[in-house]
């Protein structure tokens, strides 16, 4: 497994620690509130039933007798079951089991249903009343519960968009280190071949010219690689300097260096970065010349054309070609750094890279303005 992807698992499991643990804690507090308010309800119901039997004890000895079994009944319907002992007689008892009598507010299970349980006794003109009321918390427990999976749906679905975000930053942050490290390979290579075939000792002075030379142009290369890579990090920390350009001028220095290509330029003054453009210019033409015999630079008032003579790009090689986040190496034939290097700097110019290509028409890299 590749290190970045290690280190994708690595942060990701991180992620989903802190999503889920503060998911957990988060549903824990909301419950643990929601309980008090529960418990604070039950208790308040509680001593309304509590001061109903005392009302009812107090009453004038004419008052018609309360029937406590068809007073309580309607309770039933709101999940709440009440047990009434008077002087060691059942009044009313509508509990299924017989509590335990240690505590006054407690929590007890039945079948499965958790029940809050509250227990009293209640003293009036000599008579004592034993209350246990008892009611239902599935209503609580089943809203907890729908909390519970929709907070978990939530966790699934930000951790989908957290690792779908931290993975694809890892790899477009590793692409350029290891689209790096294949351009330096092939030169660094050459470099240590030639040295060593410098080390075998009794060559001729040409042959010692030439592996000197075959140096030289590796280590031109790996400086050219290099200063790529530093004007990357300028563009995309956005170290831009805008100034007007001779751009017949800088065509006319670039054909000077690459004497194959044809040039035509009716446009005179160009607003941009002179480094940046220069290097955009010189790798759409480089990648041009690889790809064809025949190369001609055009430019207008909108835009910039490279063109080249070779055979036409594959349909999926040209997609890729057109995404800002430059090329794939499978795609590239070591040409990729210089597409995703040229997308950047039409990009913080406010320009389009855009390519096209076919049998007919040979492939046009276009700059438009």
């Amino acid at each position: 497994m590749q290190l970045w992807k290690k280190n994708f698992l690595v942060t990701f499991m991180m992620f989903l620690f802190i999503i889920y643990g503060s998911l957990l804690i988060l549903h824990g507090l909301l419950y643990r509130n929601e309980l008090e308010q529960w418990m604070s309800r039950a208790v308040s119901l509680e001593k309304g039933v509590a001061s109903f039997l005392l009302g009812i004890q107090t009453g004038e000895e004419s008052a018609p007798e309360v029937n406590l079994p068809l007073a309580f009944r309607g309770y039933m319907s709101q999940g709440v079951k009440i047990r009434v002992v008077q002087d060691g007689r059942s009044k009313v008892d509508f509990l299924p089991i017989d509590p335990p009598n240690e505590e006054y507010v407690q929590i007890i299970k039945v079948h499965g249903t958790p029940y809050v349980l509250i227990q009293k006794s209640l003293e009036n003109a000599g008579s004592v009343i034993r209350l246990a009321y008892m009611e239902s918390m599935a209503p609580l427990q089943q809203y907890q519960q729908r909390r519970a999976f929709l907070m978990a749906g939530i966790g699934v679905l930000l951790s989908a968009v957290v690792g779908g975000m931290l993975y694809f930053t890892m790899k477009r942050i590793n692409r350029p280190v290891s689209r790096i490290a294949h351009e330096l390979r092939t030169p660094l290579t050459g470099i240590q071949g030639y040295a060593q075939y410098l080390m075998l000792g009794n060559l001729s002075g040409e042959d010692r010219f030439f592996a000197a030379q075959q140096i030289e142009e590796s280590a031109r290369e790996m400086n050219d690689i290099v200063e790529k890579l530093l004007i990357m990090g300028g563009v995309r920390e956005g170290k831009v300097l805008m100034q007007k350009i001779d751009l017949p001028r800088m065509l006319s220095e670039i054909q000077n260096m690459y004497p194959y290509i044809e040039v035509k330029c009716t446009r005179d003054i160009l607003q941009g970065d002179r480094t940046l453009v220069r290097c955009m210019l010189e790798n759409l033409i480089q990648n041009a010349a690889a790809g064809g015999g025949q190369v001609r630079v055009s430019a207008d008032d909108y835009r910039i054309t490279v063109w080249n003579d070779g055979q036409a790009v594959s349909g999926k090689k040209l997609k890729w070609m057109n995404r800002s986040q430059g090329t794939p190496a499978v795609y590239t034939d070591r040409h990729g750094f210089g597409i995703s290097l040229c997308h950047d700097i039409a990009g913080v110019h406010g320009w389009k890279l855009f390519y096209r290509s076919s049998e007919e028409e040979g492939t046009t890299a276009e700059v438009l303005m």
